[in-house]
């Protein structure tokens, strides 16, 4: 009787581990799914080769760089505002040397108010469009990051604030990839480009324009 007890005990045990290894692989599928997903969304939007998504959810990231403070970080803001709008990644790859502005903005990642630093669920996609960016295939294709503000503070501060998310943008993805640094422009139109039907001091306009295009 004590066998049999036992041996229900050990049937028991080995049918809840079982239980649990499936459910964590469905759960690792999914999570893996939908970063693929996200992956594809983000090649899309700029039109690159989605296929890359097949081994980017798959490769080693390094370690975050330390992003050092400025001086707009140290000033706290008068409201505690959400973190708000910063990539665009839409452009099409354009032909060498064309540089036109994308007609839309389909897909952002957010910055919060008077910061450079990319929040850690937008850095995850930053992450995946750094594993297509290895892709041997996009080996001629080279970046435009243009950095935006809103138009709370004076003209010349926002100005270096947007250069400040540009360089940031930039660093996170070289930090992640063997994608040359020369191969990443980097530029600011401060104020002076919000997006259309929004108030200029609106959140959404604290933002880098990510755009592609051939080098050339």
């Amino acid at each position: 009787m004590q066998s049999v007890k036992l041996f229900a005990t050990i049937v028991l045990i080995w049918v809840s581990l079982a239980t649990q290894t499936a459910a964590q692989t469905a759960e690792a599928n999914e999570a893996v799914g939908s970063d693929r997903q996200t992956c594809v969304t983000l090649a899309r939007l700029l039109k690159l080769d989605a296929s890359a998504c097949d081994d980017s959810v798959h490769k080693t990231i390094v370690e975050p760089m330390n992003v050092v403070q400025n001086d707009f970080q140290n000033v706290a803001p008068a409201v505690v505002v959400e973190p708000v709008l910063a990539v665009s990644l839409v452009n099409p790859l354009m032909p060498a040397n064309t540089i036109s502005r994308p007609a839309d903005y389909d897909y952002r990642i957010h910055f919060p108010q008077g910061s450079d630093i990319i929040v850690e669920e937008f850095g995850q996609h930053l992450d995946m469009l750094a594993g297509i960016l290895q892709y041997s295939s996009l080996s001629q294709t080279c970046l435009k990051l243009v950095g935006h503000s809103d138009t709370s503070g004076s003209a010349k501060a926002n100005f270096n604030m947007g250069m400040l998310r540009a360089k940031a943008v930039k660093g996170y993805l070289t930090n992640r990839t063997a994608f040359a640094s020369t191969r990443i422009e980097v530029t600011s139109e401060g104020e002076d480009a919000p997006l259309q039907g929004i108030s200029t001091t609106d959140p959404k306009n604290r933002r880098v324009e990510i755009w592609a295009r051939h080098c050339g």
